[in-house]
């Protein structure tokens, strides 16, 4: 069942019937079935609303405790550190320290890139620019500065053309954008040489471009559900390899399935 969007809980209650009509409802079409364990799911959407409340709770203690601006203040200073040491790894790669597969690109921008494939071939194309001139992470005006790194998910070369006219597959495969900021996003945090932890200050300075309508931006009729668990390691394996930074190993999650998949 695909949920674009949905009101789980109104005034208080959770919204089972609607919910379960949702999860249901592919059943409906030939061929075709839907949930497989609704009670699981059911369980699985209840905890996760659990752990929102608890996240809730945790914050307006601190509020209580500290004040609502101090925790504002150490919200942005843990997001902003981790911007920090993100634009000090790739000052460092722009400085010299490039790896094995850089390049230096016309106006001295450091150019990394790689490509990998999935098991049926279908690659996965990267292009990395990273904009080292600037110098220091702080612009003139104290603001950080933006777009110093610049991640393009290209179509796959010329050779390849058979990938330009069927750029999303026609199985499961595909990953919505939001799997791409994650792999970026985690690969991005084991390079780094401070121990921070995983927050959104991590893409500050990164731009991230992917075509419409393909492997890793699907249209909203694409299969996505192996996306998550089998692209996203694939496209961990490039960005790694497009650093130098390790080698690759299966570039999946090893899922064993039984029954219906």
């Amino acid at each position: 069942a695909a949920i674009k969007s949905f009101k789980l809980i109104e005034n208080g209650v959770f919204k089972t019937e609607e919910i379960t009509e949702i999860l249901r409802s592919p059943g409906r079409h030939e061929g075709c079935s839907g949930t497989r364990n609704l009670s699981d799911n059911l369980s699985d959407l209840k905890a996760q609303v659990a752990a929102n409340h608890k996240g809730i709770a945790l914050v307006r203690a601190l509020i209580a405790e500290y004040g609502r601006d101090v925790v504002h203040a150490y919200m942005h200073h843990i997001r902003d550190n981790a911007e920090i040491a993100v634009r000090d790894l790739l000052k460092g790669l722009a400085a010299g320290r490039r790896g094995p597969r850089g390049r230096s690109g016309p106006s001295g921008e450091l150019i990394l890139e790689a490509t990998d494939y999935m098991d049926d071939g279908s690659p996965i194309c990267l292009k990395v620019t990273v904009d080292g001139s600037t110098g220091d992470a702080v612009a003139p005006r104290g603001g950080l500065r933006r777009n110093l790194f610049r991640l393009d998910f290209v179509r796959a070369p010329v050779a390849a053309p058979r990938v330009a006219r069927i750029p999303q597959v026609y199985g499961n495969t595909n990953a919505p954008p939001s799997v791409t900021a994650s792999a970026i996003i985690y690969c991005l945090r084991c390079m780094v040489d401070r121990d921070i932890p995983l927050n959104q200050g991590c893409l500050g300075p990164v731009t991230i471009r992917i075509p419409e309508n393909s492997l890793l931006n699907p249209s909203e009729n694409a299969a996505v559900v192996g996306g998550n668990v089998l692209t996203s390691q694939r496209l961990c394996d490039v960005i790694f390899k497009a650093f130098g930074a390790c080698a690759a190993s299966q570039g999946d999650t090893n899922n064993v399935t039984f029954g219906d998949s």
